[in-house]
């Protein structure tokens, strides 16, 4: 495929504060990208754990190829290294799915917070990766990808130089599954999101918002659902919705935590999510779009009762989207 430059986006990447509610109409009108925003106040409290979990499909998912069912390589979330994902791993491997987890340790992700490329995570990402398809002889993957791991994978799949080094990831994968991965992000963090410093890559193609951040350049050069050969499913969690903290307002601090991160990914802070993504930034346009009631976003929330991504209950869900018919 011949890469577009991207003077013209269906997104507006690092806006200032006073023009981010522009992002929410905009997004409201992506195909298959439709914003669901709960209005009834009966349900501003955090939704209970559910262990019926409502997977809501969206759009068709293809088949894998034949009666052998491909291998998987989980994709760690920011901040994660790969020991949370040990459960997760040994939930698909139960199901019959060759697993691994990206080797990382959670320190490696801290030059990000000053600028640096992702460069260390997708260069461990196409080892990986390589190794599994080479050790499955040639039989293409699925990235099961949470959290940033999920826009990381779609750089890892083009050809584009990123930090003068192309992955050209395509021709291995089959499926890029995201679960709770915040592709539409504002990145209007609290503290912050310093510019990175990157080089080697033909800044002709490049908007100003795309050579200072690499979710803007995930955008930018690969929007969407980029690659007809790679099926592509957008999963999140419907949880909690961000409720802002008030004297007397009957709120839990999931709900609180849960507003300012939506506020920072979409502008709007009393919508639904996962407690740490929202719905609307989540929906990758042209994937297939998959909503689960009461899963949460951390594997730490385990530790409060609730489920996440890669409790049994909604690996198996997540397993029959990878080998479910078009």
């Amino acid at each position: 495929l011949r890469l577009q430059g991207c003077k013209e986006q269906p997104y507006a990447p690092l806006w200032p504060l006073s023009t981010r509610k522009q992002l929410s109409s905009r997004m409201a009108s992506f195909t298959g990208a439709t914003r669901l925003v709960q209005k009834d106040k009966q349900h501003e409290v955090a939704r209970k754990p559910t262990y019926a979990i409502n997977a809501i499909f969206y759009s068709n998912i293809n088949t894998s190829e034949g009666n052998v069912k491909a291998p998987v390589v989980i994709l760690p979330g920011f901040l994660q290294g790969s020991k949370p994902y040990q459960e997760m791993q040994h939930n698909f491997h139960a199901l019959g799915f060759p697993t691994s987890v990206m080797p990382l340790n959670s320190p490696e992700w801290a030059p990000t917070l000053y600028g640096a490329s992702f460069d260390f995570y997708l260069k461990r990402l196409k080892a990986e990766v390589t190794e599994v398809h080479n050790r499955h002889e040639g039989h293409k993957v699925h990235l099961v990808a949470h959290s940033a791991g999920g826009w990381l994978a779609r750089i890892f799949l083009g050809e584009a130089m990123y930090n003068g080094y192309s992955y050209n990831g395509e021709r291995m994968v089959q499926s890029l599954l995201c679960l709770g991965s915040p592709h539409y992000s504002l990145e209007a963090y609290p503290f912050r999101r310093v510019p990175e410093k990157r080089k080697g890559e033909d800044m002709r193609l490049l908007d100003d918002a795309a050579k200072g951040s690499s979710l803007c350049f995930a955008n930018c050069m690969y929007p969407g659902a980029f690659y007809p050969s790679v099926r592509y499913i957008s999963v999140c969690g419907k949880s909690v919705k961000g409720i802002p903290w008030q004297p007397g307002r009957k709120i839990t601090s999931e709900n609180v935590v849960s507003f300012y991160s939506n506020k920072a990914n979409c502008g709007e802070g009393e919508v639904w999510g996962d407690a740490v993504t929202d719905l609307n930034s989540a929906k990758l346009e042209g994937a297939a779009w998959v909503e689960l009631e009461g899963v949460w976003h951390s594997p730490a929330s385990k530790k409060k009762g609730h489920i996440w991504y890669g409790d049994k209950v909604v690996v198996q869900q997540l397993a029959r989207m990878l080998e479910s018919e078009a």
